[in-house]
């Protein structure tokens, strides 16, 4: 097993078809530090990452779209004996725990997860507990859709809100795939449990004059030293204008920042 050198971020393959659920362990792990977090939703993709990378730690829930979450951990086991496997299902029956058990899980955890158990389990693992960087002053993170932000750049704002630094979040457009409003709701849980501010103005959701006026308002309240935007390449055009409107408003700042979401495009 892996004992990193506490300046090194591990590389941890997370297996999560639920948006919320990812959301939090992505935000768990940020807020810990040191961990260097893929996300996939579905187990084919999972068991792609598993032989192109190389990995630390794989968090996998057993109920997933594709291959299952029970072959996953048997092939990441497979693959490497001693690479630490946890497993996260909302089954409570214990012959899944065996199950996933006897495929190479070292751990199972029932959800709902707590925080606190969660990142001891993980602690034990990997076999460190990394401390987050100090830092100061106030951050203001901009996302074109919700759960842009926390998915993009979660991990980064959990390390800065640990020594007491502000971070406030603004999602900028009504999400149009999102009818139930479902994906603002675990936006809502993610920013409460890692500490951050969420601002959100339902008119601007609607309407880009006012979208404008919101991100000049924060800045002029806020004062941030620092800010977060969609990535300038992208291919949806909610976060193509986000970056376009942000970054005008936020001329003024000393270090603006830019984040990838789902769609944006790698070199």
């Amino acid at each position: 097993m892996l004992t990193p050198d506490p300046g090194v971020s591990l590389r941890v393959l997370l297996v999560e078809d639920a948006f919320d659920h990812a959301v939090l362990l992505k935000a768990f792990l940020g807020g810990a530090g040191g961990y260097q977090v893929t996300h996939t939703q579905d187990g084919d993709r999972a068991v792609m990452l598993l032989h192109d990378q190389e990995w630390d730690l794989v968090i996998t829930d057993l109920n997933l779209p594709g291959t299952d979450g029970f072959e996953v951990i048997r092939i990441a086991h497979s693959m490497d004996q001693d690479l630490p496997i946890l497993a996260t299902t909302g089954y409570t029956e214990e012959s899944h725990h065996e199950r996933a058990t006897n495929a190479g899980a070292a751990k199972v955890l029932t959800k709902p997860l707590d925080k606190e158990a969660f990142l001891g389990a993980v602690s034990r693992l990997v076999g460190a507990e990394v401390e987050p960087s100090p830092s100061s002053g106030t951050i203001l993170a901009l996302g074109a859709l919700a759960g842009d932000v926390e998915m993009g750049c979660g991990s980064a704002l959990s390390q800065a809100v640990a020594p007491g630094r502000t971070v406030v979040v603004v999602p900028l457009y009504r999400d149009e795939m999102d009818p139930t409003g479902s994906a603002l709701q675990a936006s809502k849980t993610a920013c409460r449990l890692l500490g951050l501010r969420l601002v959100v103005d339902e008119a601007a959701l609607d309407n880009p004059s006012r979208r404008l006026a919101v991100i000049k308002k924060a800045v002029a309240d806020l004062r941030p030293d620092l800010v977060y935007v969609p990535s300038m390449d992208d291919t949806h055009p909610a976060r193509q204008e986000a970056f376009r409107v942000a970054t005008s408003a936020t001329a003024a700042v000393a270090t603006v920042l830019a984040y990838q979401t789902a769609t944006s495009r790698i070199a």
